[in-house]
């Protein structure tokens, strides 16, 4: 059984890309939905590291588990979590810097 990712919904659905509360759900929000989800891209290439992008990439993007990106990226299960973990912070810091222009 794959582990939920409740942490911080990043990706995949809209809906729940982080603060996707504060931005109205609707039509007439569709285009500041677009717009926070395009700064959330530019923010994984410009703000993380290559490890970083790789972890998020195979986490959220093709749904590994952190078992399974250990495995394949040869670290330990603490790493991953660890490289996971401190992405997720410099994408909250990015979206702190956004949040004010919602």
């Amino acid at each position: 059984m794959r582990e939920r990712r409740t942490t911080l919904l990043l990706f995949g659905n809209v809906d729940q890309i982080p603060l996707a509360h504060m931005v109205p759900c609707g039509q007439d929000n569709a285009a500041l939905r677009s717009q926070y989800w395009q700064m959330l891209q530019q923010a994984i290439q410009t703000s993380l590291t290559p490890r970083q992008r790789e972890m998020i990439q195979l986490y959220y993007f093709e749904e590994r588990t952190i078992p399974e990106i250990a495995q394949q990226l040869q670290v330990n299960k603490s790493t991953v979590c660890r490289t996971l973990q401190r992405a997720r912070r410099r994408l909250q810091r990015a979206v702190q810097i956004w949040q004010p222009h919602i």
